[in-house]
């Protein structure tokens, strides 16, 4: 566990919250399990009944969720109504909540992560420092740190 890990995960939460996703830039691309095409990109993640749209509504969500211009507020609105202009409202209220309840999740997992940082970040110090160790005592000290503290 380290400050790195942190800042790995809040930037992948980051970059789904925003409608992101695992995104391949491949013309050979031909099978795109629960991703959708997208000009010469494949972008994965977004709602799961996005794939099962044609591609004039699959452009207009894109773009909306790639819109870096609207406030949360605002992109919400335009999910909504994009949803009800594609009779999706249920699935994107279900969606929207799903995703909500996600980032509370993840915000209570980092919160509590962040907690074990500095007593974690002190033991691996002394560990680091103690020059009664070798350094395969030290890497394997390092390593049982996960163990004792697998959160």
């Amino acid at each position: 566990m380290n400050a790195a890990v942190i800042v790995f995960i809040l930037a992948v939460v980051a970059h789904f919250e925003l409608g992101g996703g695992w995104e391949h830039r491949d013309h050979e691309v031909r099978h795109h399990d629960h991703g959708i095409r997208y000009g010469d990109r494949v972008i994965y993640g977004g709602p799961p009944f996005l794939q099962f749209l044609n591609e004039a509504a699959q452009r207009d969500y894109i773009q909306m969720v790639s819109n870096t211009n609207l406030s949360l507020g605002e992109e919400l609105q335009q999910l909504h109504n994009w949803a009800k202009k594609y009779s999706l409202q249920e699935q994107m209220n279900v969606y929207i909540r799903n995703r909500m309840t996600l980032m509370e999740e993840v915000k209570r997992n980092v919160t509590e992560l962040i907690k074990f940082l500095p007593k974690v970040m002190e033991e691996a110090f002394e560990i680091r420092f103690d020059q009664n160790r070798t350094s395969r005592e030290q890497v394997e000290g390092i390593r049982n740190l996960t163990f004792t503290h697998p959160e």
